[in-house]
């Protein structure tokens, strides 16, 4: 398990690599224990993921691929399809394009 702090932040941040693929970011926490932890949960739900992926050549769904799937099959065709672009456009730049749909919660 690799949590460590960086240098100027009060948090700490967590990495590591599975299947190949390296996996990194804030644990949003100032306590070593609580960051340890928080990375077990994200190393067990990368596992997860790689699984599913490998068991179903799909992933998750991103934010990204799902403004671009409705885009094409629905946004494109509305009257007023440049406001659509920029609202999808909007929720990209809030939530980042990486963020997965099942994270998105009514308090985000």
């Amino acid at each position: 398990m690799s949590v460590y702090k960086r240098p100027q932040s009060p948090f700490y941040y967590y990495e590591f690599q599975l299947d190949g693929r390296r996996f990194f970011g804030s644990a949003k926490t100032a306590n070593k224990k609580d960051a340890e932890v928080v990375e077990k949960q994200l190393r067990a739900k990368a596992r997860a993921d790689l699984d599913l992926v490998k068991a179903s050549g799909q992933g998750p769904l991103t934010l990204d691929i799902a403004a671009g799937r409705y885009w094409q099959e629905v946004g494109q065709h509305h009257a007023g399809a440049a406001s659509t672009w920029r609202d999808l456009a909007r929720l990209i730049d809030f939530f980042g394009k990486n963020k997965r749909l099942d994270e998105i919660t009514e308090a985000t």
